[in-house]
């Protein structure tokens, strides 16, 4: 099979055609009009073509034919009047050229007739010069057909780049094409012999590479690697100057080149539309392409710009032939493997037919079911959209999504009702947008960041927020990142419950449990001094015992925190006297053995009426064992050593000190030295010896208001 080879495209020498700046008419011999170009529709004053096409050229312009025959060999320029369609004259002037190479057709140039003779000489050279640079482009076009006498790829780019080269002048020509469906680049370069192959070396080799995408995905982007569009005019830029003269007429705008460093590109377009590569002329090795040169010349610089391209075309045309023809040479291959695998018997075939058949079958009925499948699916998705826009919609906490430059993307009514928007105002909006704290703002923009680069989730248990109004709010805040369609996390999806009402009950409730202390101090002091009054020998015993008790605590280093149950046992210390009976409590002389028992009893009542009560479990251990002695030989359980709490230890020195050093019904108080030499000697037997350390070496402040 021969591969299709498309026919030159019309658009070069319909260009070229309205390009001129005069009326021209193609005729037959019989002077029937074949065509003409857009001026000379307009002098005739018809709309279209089809309006001139098959009429005889003396019904507008009579007499005539005789003259101009003339004209044909001698160039001569005829005048007459020209009888326009609406029925109008105008004086025009006609020059007719001699018949094309190869060609049976007449060449017909009219003009209105100028105001000034000189015009005419100007119209003269402008027809012949033009006529140069239309036969010089036929040529070229002729030399662009060669293209396609290959169908190999590599043929035709090879091709390409040595007719360019050694037809328009320049030293290096280079053609790069994309593969189809793949990423590689192909690439066929022309050097002429006296250009400097050095010089290519010191190129960038992914510069053409990165040329190629650009021309493959949008060619007006090569602007911003520095290339410059150049439109290419098919006729002369100011062929005359005069009324009725125009100057040379733009093609498409696919009828451009590009300029960057110094070289040429010319787009190569598949079927004119998809891109497919481009052609690199540089290194001009004469004057033909210099900026200063003629440009009516088939050597100037705008000629090798209109060949470039008329080369470019014609190689789309090869490119795609040659592409083609490979696909065609594939399916051949294809067909012939598969024809060769058609050598199963008739049998064979019918059964495979038949095999294949209720495969169909199943296979659509399978896919019939699929689809069922997939619309039920999409209703139920559609459904569970639905279902979730509510389920966010209704609810209460702050539900939103912000992409990595701070752009809401979603966001539920509460999250807009918050901000006082609504969620479509909301959506594409930035928190600076809707006047948020610049701290706030920044604030947040770390956190999204910290989440979408870590890819983690922060949680902020308690979150301080002033809103637009100024208004404070208190938000449980957590944030996670969201990993979008194309795989990577580019947002962060963050849920704010608002806590404020919580935040506020909490400190009502911190004062409340402040208020509650202290009324439970100042009952706890009530009871002391209601004990206190009970027995007015040991009136004030329980607070002085108490200061001392938090002076010695400090001392050895107990921490501050400790010092409430301190200060609570150390007051309650001796609550339990409350149950012993009054002759024993205020009897003047010693207590014998049967009220020493009764007596020893008040460590257990006390632990007996404080228990019940929560709040002071911490602090029962100095009412229940203040009379432990280090020993082993106290009261009421009998501990030794360390087994006996730390408090009741610190305690039982302070409470010994003040007994002694206080009137007692029975005895009157001792000197300060017999106090505290009876401490020392009791050291290791009733007190712990490094607790009385610390007792004597700091007694002036321990005991400072005694």
């Amino acid at each position: 099979m021969k591969p299709a080879i498309h026919a030159p495209t019309e658009t070069t020498s319909q260009s070229v055609l309205n390009s001129l700046p005069a009326a021209l008419f193609i005729l037959d011999q019989a002077w029937r009009i074949e065509d003409a170009n857009c001026i000379a529709l307009e002098i005739c004053g018809a709309s279209q073509v089809d309006q001139l096409t098959g009429k005889l050229f003396d019904e507008f312009f009579s007499p005539i034919s005789s003259e101009v025959v003339n004209t044909v060999r001698q160039k001569k320029i005829v005048q007459g009047k020209l009888k326009r369609i609406d029925g109008r004259d105008i004086c025009a002037q006609v020059l007719c050229g001699p018949p094309l190479e190869n060609s049976d057709k007449l060449l017909v140039l009219l003009n209105e007739l100028p105001e000034h003779d000189s015009q005419i000489d100007n119209l003269l050279q402008a027809y012949h010069r033009q006529k140069m640079l239309n036969q010089r482009l036929g040529e070229i076009l002729e030399m662009g057909r060669t293209f396609s006498l290959h169908t190999d790829l590599n043929k035709v780019m090879n091709q390409v780049v040595r007719v360019v080269g050694e037809s328009t002048g320049y030293g290096f020509v280079g053609m790069y094409i994309k593969e189809p469906e793949s990423e590689l680049m192909r690439v066929a370069t022309y050097i002429h012999t006296s250009v400097d192959f050095e010089s290519f070396k010191e190129t960038n080799p992914g510069n053409d590479w990165d040329i190629l995408q650009i021309v493959n995905s949008n060619p007006a982007d090569l602007i911003r690697i520095g290339a410059k569009r150049i439109p290419v005019n098919f006729g002369l830029d100011t062929l005359v100057s005069g009324e009725g003269i125009a100057s040379g007429i733009k093609t498409s705008r696919s009828s451009e080149i590009w300029e960057i460093d110094g070289a040429l590109l010319a787009m190569v377009l598949l079927n004119g539309a998809v891109t497919c590569g481009y052609l690199r002329a540089s290194h001009p090795l004469k004057d033909c392409c210099k900026k200063n040169a003629d440009t009516l010349s088939p050597n100037s610089e705008s000629f090798c710009q209109q060949a470039l391209w008329i080369y470019a075309n014609q190689a789309a045309i090869a490119v795609e032939n040659a592409i083609q023809f490979e696909r065609v040479r594939m399916d051949m291959d294809k067909h012939a493997r598969v024809e060769q695998n058609l050598t199963l018997t008739q049998n064979e075939l019918e059964t495979r037919i038949r095999h294949r058949t209720k495969e169909l079958e199943r296979l659509n009925n399978e896919l019939r079911a699929e689809i069922m499948e997939r619309e039920i699916t999409q209703q139920e998705l559609d459904r569970q959209s639905q279902f979730l826009r509510q389920v966010l919609d209704t609810n209460p906490t702050l539900i939103y999504a912000r992409d990595r430059n701070g752009v809401y993307t979603l966001a539920n009514e509460a999250a807009a009702r918050f901000e006082g928007l609504t969620v479509d105002e909301l959506i594409g909006k930035t928190d600076n947008e809707i006047n948020h704290d610049l701290g706030q703002i920044i604030r947040w923009r770390h956190e999204d960041l910290d989440v979408m680069d870590n890819c983690r989730e922060i949680v902020l248990p308690e979150e301080r927020i002033i809103d637009t109004h100024g208004i404070t709010h208190y938000m449980q805040t957590i944030k996670r990142p969201i990993v979008g369609p194309n795989g990577k996390i580019d947002q962060v999806l963050g849920v704010s419950v608002e806590v404020t009402a919580r935040k506020k009950a909490e400190e009502r409730v911190v004062q409340a449990n402040s208020e509650l202390a202290q009324a439970y101090d100042a009952t706890i002091e009530g009871w002391s001094r209601a004990l206190d009054l009970r027995d007015r020998e040991t009136e004030g015993h329980s607070l002085r015992v108490t200061n001392m008790t938090l002076r010695l605590a400090a001392r050895m280093g107990i921490d501050q925190s400790e010092h409430l149950n301190l200060r609570r046992g150390a007051l309650l210390h001796d609550i339990g006297k409350m149950g012993i009976p009054d002759e024993i409590l205020f009897k003047k002389g010693p207590l014998n053995s049967e009220e020493w028992v009764i007596m020893r009893k008040h460590p257990t009542y006390a632990y007996d009426m404080l228990s019940p009560i929560d709040y002071l479990h911490p602090a029962l251990v100095i009412p229940k064992y203040h009379h432990e002695k280090w020993d082993g030989s106290g009261y009421p359980e009998k501990l030794e050593g360390e087994m006996i709490p730390l408090a009741a230890r610190i305690f039982s020195i302070v409470d010994v000190w003040d007994a002694l050093t206080s009137d007692r019904p029975y005895r009157n108080a001792w000197c300060l030295d017999e106090v505290l030499q009876y401490i020392k000697d009791n050291s290791g037997t009733h007190f712990d010896p490094k607790i009385v350390d610390v007792f004597i070496q700091n007694l002036d402040d321990i005991v400072a208001d005694r």
